[in-house]
């Protein structure tokens, strides 16, 4: 192993690895009031901190007497690097750094139901947000039965900067003085990165801008999801899928003739893909008593994506579906093929009751598969099942095939983006 060069300024080079950690602690504590401002605090002392180090290893430090002034004057003239060094003191010796916060509420089922933008007091909590815009009547306390879910995107703002999050300014001062850094290393003939003070975190280096490239998201709001019957937060999880020559021998192995034309269909027809899939779907559900959510997606160039999703609660589910529509805009997705279980239940019984099918006391599941295009059209085929007292499934009655509504339920989202796009395509 090659030996490392004897640092020239250990403690500054220290100190912007110290801000490097304080930063990403920051960003970790983003929904923590008290959190997040210890953080911030301690950053922009240890970016201060950078500059009394150089001086005092100035004997390190070829050239210093002319390097160092024309360093004090670019500083200076920086409006955010001299914003940097008054905050810093105002921590030491005055108070905290002022700052507030900046929300915007989005209210969600599978559509937008409400969108605002409020400013708050910096250490209320997304609950306490979400309460107080309840007490005002902003939002109506029974979207919460409805499943509906709030997203909060906030910005930490301080008063001389408003245009972006404070985390983008900690970043850019970060990168700023790393530069310095990097130029006392090279006075005295040696690499930074070969230097014996090593970044413990993970490698720190710089994108075009002299911004941190971990730091690039901070020009984004960070955004917490909580669903609003109970202000918890919501999350789903979701596993990639990508076949491989083992994955392939073990399904062939395990349920012998039903992949013989292998895990995923060949097929860039949705509509058939959809028929090959459900069939599929029939065999391994009749062999291992139960099928996973899958989720294929087809790209422009007509490639289809696996995912398997997993639901917490209907919430969840909102929260994905909506997920899912904001990559169909992004990638260009064509069509989605969705297979998964569901419950079937009386239409009458939920207009007299409000209970959805799963709440009702005589449902039945049925594995399902739901087809969609981009063309707008669509295709569920669905087939009943229960177990026997033995615990073997039991298909109950044909498989049922019929279009389905894509202007409501979790494609409506989707349908709304594709539509935009046939109309976009209309104007041009």
């Amino acid at each position: 192993m090659k030996k490392r060069d004897t640092c020239n300024i250990v403690q500054a080079h220290k100190r912007i690895f110290e801000a490097h950690r304080l930063w990403h602690q920051a960003l970790d504590c983003y929904f923590d009031p008290e959190g997040f401002r210890t953080n911030i605090n301690a950053a922009i002392q240890a970016l201060r901190n950078v500059t009394f180090a150089i001086q005092n290893a100035k004997q390190n430090i070829p050239n210093y007497d002319t390097w160092y002034p024309a360093w004090q004057t670019r500083l200076k003239e920086d409006k955010v690097m001299h914003w940097l060094c008054d905050a810093r003191t105002d921590i030491v010796h005055k108070k905290d750094l002022e700052m507030y916060s900046q929300a915007t509420v989005t209210v969600r089922c599978y559509e937008t139901i409400l969108k605002a933008t409020v400013e708050f007091p910096p250490f209320l909590s997304g609950k306490s947000i979400l309460k107080y815009l309840i007490d005002e009547d902003i939002i109506d306390c029974n979207w919460g039965n409805l499943d509906a879910y709030a997203v909060i995107e906030r910005r930490w703002i301080v008063n001389d900067f408003p245009e972006h999050d404070i985390l983008y300014y900690l970043a850019y001062g970060i990168g700023q003085l790393l530069l310095l850094v990097k130029e006392a290393h090279e006075n005295a003939q040696k690499n930074i990165d070969s230097c014996s003070v090593v970044d413990t975190l993970h490698p720190l280096s710089l994108d075009t801008n002299s911004i941190p490239k971990c730091m690039c998201f901070a020009e984004k709001p960070m955004h917490e999801t909580m669903g609003l019957s109970d202000f918890i937060y919501r999350q789903y999880s979701i596993r990639e899928m990508s076949p491989n020559q083992k994955i392939d021998k073990a399904m062939r192995r395990r349920y012998k003739k039903v992949f013989s034309s292998g895990v995923i269909p060949t097929t860039t027809d949705p509509f058939e893909f959809g028929e090959i899939l459900f069939r599929t779907a029939k065999d391994i559900l009749k062999r291992d008593g139960y099928h996973i959510n899958l989720l294929f997606t087809q790209s422009p160039d007509l490639k289809w994506t696996m995912t398997s999703p997993m639901f917490e609660d209907q919430v969840s589910k909102h929260i994905f579906w909506n997920d899912v529509a904001t990559r169909v805009k992004a990638d260009g997705i064509i069509s989605i093929v969705f297979l998964g279980e569901c419950w079937v239940g009386s239409s009458e019984v939920m207009r007299e009751t409000g209970l959805r099918a799963a709440q009702q006391p005589n449902r039945k599941e049925a594995l399902t598969v739901d087809i969609f295009t981009s063309e707008l059209q669509s295709k569920s085929l669905q087939v009943l099942f229960h177990k026997n007292k033995l615990g073997k499934i039991i298909f109950d009655g044909e498989t049922r095939d019929y279009d389905n509504d894509m202007s409501v339920g979790y494609i409506k989202p989707i349908a709304d983006i594709w539509i935009e796009n046939a109309n976009i395509k209309e104007d041009l």
